[in-house]
């Protein structure tokens, strides 16, 4: 992409990427406000990468340097983006942070690294420190990226739902029942995706259940009521003929979508911005999973915990990068323009905020925590 090329002439816009020897073109109408939010996401790369030493480059990365650029860049945009606060934002906050001894509170949102740093979070509980600094920090995770993680993790990646059973839990680490995960992802998915055409008493209950539930679920609380209320007298019907139903990853994203325009979010995809109040909290750290263990024993050196105390990998899988890796690329190959453009929307200040470049261009590998 060139920047001294006006909006205008940017339609439409190609990201082109080298993959399997083959170039993959993906298409998106660009308006000029997109225009200008994704100029500034190519600033913001620029200056990232200018921080962060090259593979190869024989130079180690300054985290430190780099801490400094991504708060500096969040108070900055913060203060230039009119960002209101979410409902229950402030308990979603509360439930997802994570105090240690320091005391260190991290914001860790579930799919951006929650299993590893509540096990760490463990372990710095357990032993007895002295002379700890306080400090506050933010994990977050490119949007596009976690997507794919949910998608692997409450759709099974487009495995048979019949799949779900206790050897799947017992690898996964996973603990919800079955039914559970019917009721609160599946079911509702089949409904957006047109499988199951829902009674007119549906939206009317999703309009009145409005959820008081004190939990992580309670984003998406109130579709499940709904959509368990809607089907109550042929669930045990329901559960049979479609126990072998498996979604594609772009009726993932279609229903994360169609609940969006509904006013819902679940936990473990909502932005960034409404999980840990970026622009109301004063984070200290701003930790990115890509690079996850280099930051981590920085910000725990930095805290005053000894050296023998490290971000262990749970969930692992072959890795994330500053866009995405090449498995996460191909979930996105064949997803339609205009749907690609609603889920961009979803997470535009995600990728605003945090330095995050919102395409689905492949550059690498590394092995990071996963969940």
């Amino acid at each position: 992409m060139m920047l001294g090329v006006s909006w205008q002439t940017m339609t439409p816009l190609c990201g082109v990427a080298l993959f399997g020897g083959l170039f993959v073109c993906i298409h998106l109408t660009v308006t000029e406000t997109e225009y200008q939010f994704m100029h500034t996401q190519l600033s913001i790369r620029k200056t990232t990468e200018s921080a962060v030493a090259k593979p190869g480059s024989g130079m180690k990365p300054d985290p430190r340097h780099v801490f400094q650029e991504r708060r500096e860049h969040l108070l900055e945009r913060c203060r230039s983006l009119r960002i209101t606060d979410a409902p229950h934002a402030e308990l979603w906050h509360s439930l997802l942070t994570v105090k240690s001894p320091g005391p260190l509170e991290v914001c860790v949102p579930p799919k951006a690294g929650s299993t590893s740093w509540r096990k760490l979070s463990q372990q710095l509980a357990d032993q007895n420190h002295s002379s700890l600094r306080p400090a506050s920090a933010l994990l977050v995770r490119h949007p596009l990226s976690r997507l794919t993680s949910v998608y692997r993790d409450k759709y099974l990646g487009g495995a048979p739902i019949s799949n779900y059973n206790r050897e799947w839990r017992e690898r996964t680490g996973t603990t919800p029942p079955w039914m559970f995960y019917w009721q609160t992802y599946w079911l509702p998915a089949l409904v957006s995706s047109g499988r199951l055409t829902p009674p007119k008493r549906f939206l009317e209950g999703l309009k009145e259940g409005a959820a008081s539930d004190k939990s992580l679920n309670l984003g998406i609380r109130r579709l499940r009521d709904a959509v368990s209320s809607a089907f109550g007298s042929v669930q045990d019907e329901l559960t049979k003929r479609c126990s072998n139903s498996s979604f594609t990853f772009q009726e993932f994203l279609e229903f994360v979508v169609w609940a969006n325009d509904l006013g819902i979010r679940d936990v473990h995809w909502a932005p960034f911005t409404e999980l840990c109040l970026p622009c109301q909290e004063d984070y200290h750290y701003i930790l990115h999973l890509e690079t996850i263990q280099e930051e981590s024993r920085m910000l725990l050196k930095d805290v005053g915990y000894p050296e023998e105390f490290e971000l262990t990998t749970q969930h692992r899988t072959k890795g994330h990068t500053n866009t995405l890796t090449q498995d996460d690329f191909q979930y996105y190959e064949d997803v339609p323009e205009s749907l690609m453009k609603g889920v961009l929307e979803i997470y535009m200040h995600d990728f605003d905020l945090f330095g995050y470049v919102p395409s689905v261009l492949n550059h690498g590998n590394t092995s990071v925590v996963n969940k």
